[in-house]
């Protein structure tokens, strides 16, 4: 009796969700294609790997589902690259040393500081402008000095960050 009183409500919900998952299928990455990188577009060139240099980034001729985990990992490379240093930069100027800093694949947050002072950094933040890169660092080490978002807290973040709320 209750399928049958959300029949309609099911129905709509499984042809949205078969429309999303058709969108996905079709997503790909190839050359003629912008991909972002700390805030701005550059143009995807066909070569013979997954890599960035030159203002560029370059993909081979493959199947989208098999070119997007090297398309993750040049990213959580990239990740490393710019954000773990920034991350050194900002603790050593705020006399704070993190148990850990790791690049993470998370979709919803952009940075998470655990109650050891473990930091974790997802690698899609480096399409962010580094602005913005610097305000999720210093607002994750600034979790090392209060675990919460008090009015301390943001006081802290606005100590080395002045403009965080535009950055946020």
């Amino acid at each position: 009796q209750f399928l049958r009183e959300k029949q309609g409500w099911i129905r709509q919900h499984v042809y949205q969700m078969s429309q999303w998952m058709e969108q996905k299928q079709q997503f790909s990455i190839q050359p003629g294609d912008n991909m972002l990188l700390l805030g701005k577009e550059y143009p995807v060139q066909l070569g013979d790997q997954v890599c960035f240099r030159e203002n560029n980034f370059y993909v081979p001729k493959m199947e989208f589902s098999a070119l997007q985990p090297r398309l993750i990992q040049l990213y959580r490379e990239l990740a490393q690259q710019i954000i773990l240093p920034r991350v050194e930069w900002y603790a050593k100027k705020m006399g704070l040393s993190p148990t850990s800093v790791k690049i993470s694949s998370a979709k919803k947050r952009w940075g998470s500081c655990s109650g050891t002072n473990r930091i974790n950094f997802s690698w899609r933040l480096v399409m962010a402008p580094l602005s913005a890169v610097d305000y999720v660092v210093v607002h994750e080490l600034c979790h090392m000095i209060e675990h919460n978002h008090s009015a301390n807290f943001w006081k802290l973040v606005s100590q080395i960050v002045p403009d965080y709320s535009e950055q946020k």
